[in-house]
């Protein structure tokens, strides 16, 4: 979720409700790395 806060495009996604799509595929990457 940082990784998308940081960037102001991929937050206004995340606002739009992919945002829920892409934090579970993102927390889970974080998780593995």
């Amino acid at each position: 979720m940082k990784l998308i806060s940081s960037n102001g495009n991929y937050r206004e996604i995340t606002i739009h409700g992919m945002g829920s799509a892409l934090e579970r595929t993102i927390n889970l990457a974080l998780q593995f790395q």
